[in-house]
């Protein structure tokens, strides 16, 4: 399908694991589908992804590549704009808005994912997906058996540092938010075997873009390897906020097949699980594509039937 057709079954919103996965269902159902993507993967600065089977290891630009060539052999139309915009319209369609123009839709797919609100550290951007990361299961197979730190100041900071320490005999919570843990977070720290140092980070001190020391507000330096980073996430669009039922971060309330308040709109991935890893998304984005195709053929039958 030429990017330049302005009518089609399925528009996509974001061009991940979710909106790809989407895409090749739809694709091999010989829909008419196109793919918006704005171009700022979240896991941008991390060299390698880890724990998606059968690409293990792979850069995260490696399998956006091959996902995008997967689905445009299949027909799929793919747009690098950010959506303005997507009202409905009638004939139960959505007239979908970008700088690249417009395009009108029977079905809609967020796949907008999250994005990951980083603690004001200096230092901390510099080495953020090589020695700082988010995820244990992730990251933590790459620096077990070494010098980690945990900082952050969320809830999931004492549930992060206690489960790291199966990757790791040698981690270190940093925090002052550890002054307001309840008793039984410290009882479950000091069992797992984490150290904790009550006090504020003041920087990252780094070598040639790696982790060197966590800095101190006292100038203390304690020498890590690694650092995970227990942080805020927000949903990346406010377009499910105008469109479905959202939580309270902005992320979409779905069923299992993606389905939202609204009809004809489906969320996927990040955009409505902020948990939801590359192998969740890629599923959630493949069921969600099925789930839309036989609703679109159901249409189309009773359509067919009701003319004849």
């Amino acid at each position: 399908m030429s990017v330049d057709a302005s009518s089609v079954d399925v528009a996509i919103v974001g061009g991940g694991a979710a909106g790809l996965s989407a895409a090749l269902v739809l694709g091999r159902a010989r829909r008419r589908v196109v793919v918006f993507d704005a171009g700022e993967p979240r896991n941008a600065a991390a060299p390698h992804s880890y724990g998606f089977l059968g690409h293990d290891g792979i850069s995260g630009a490696e399998l956006l590549r091959r996902g995008r060539a997967e689905v445009e052999s299949y027909g799929v139309g793919m747009v690098g704009a950010r959506v303005l915009d997507i009202v409905p319209a009638a004939g139960d369609r959505f007239v979908v808005t970008t700088a690249a123009g417009t395009w009108d839709a029977r079905a809609i797919v967020l796949a907008t994912g999250l994005t990951d609100t980083l603690p004001a550290i200096s230092g901390l951007s510099e080495i953020w997906g090589i020695d700082a990361a988010e995820c244990p299961y992730c990251h933590g197979w790459e620096v077990r058996d070494r010098a980690i730190g945990v900082v952050g100041t969320t809830d999931k900071l004492p549930r992060i540092a206690a489960l790291l320490t199966q990757w790791s005999r040698d981690v270190m919570l940093i925090s002052s938010a550890a002054a307001a843990f309840t008793p039984e977070e410290r009882r479950r720290l000091d069992a797992a075997g984490v150290r904790v140092m009550p006090k504020d980070v003041r920087r990252f001190a780094t070598e040639r873009g790696r982790l060197r020391a966590v800095v101190l507000a006292d100038g203390e330096e304690i020498v890590r390897d690694a650092i995970f980073v227990a942080m805020p996430t927000h949903a990346a669009s406010d377009l499910a906020g105008r469109l479905c039922d959202v939580d309270a971060s902005g992320f979409a309330i779905a069923d299992p097949e993606g389905r939202t308040s609204h009809t004809g709109i489906w969320a996927v991935g990040n955009a409505t699980d902020r948990i939801a890893k590359l192998v969740h998304s890629a599923a959630a984005g493949s069921r969600a594509a099925a789930s839309i195709n036989q609703d679109l053929f159901e249409m189309d039958l009773q359509a067919a039937m009701a003319s004849a």
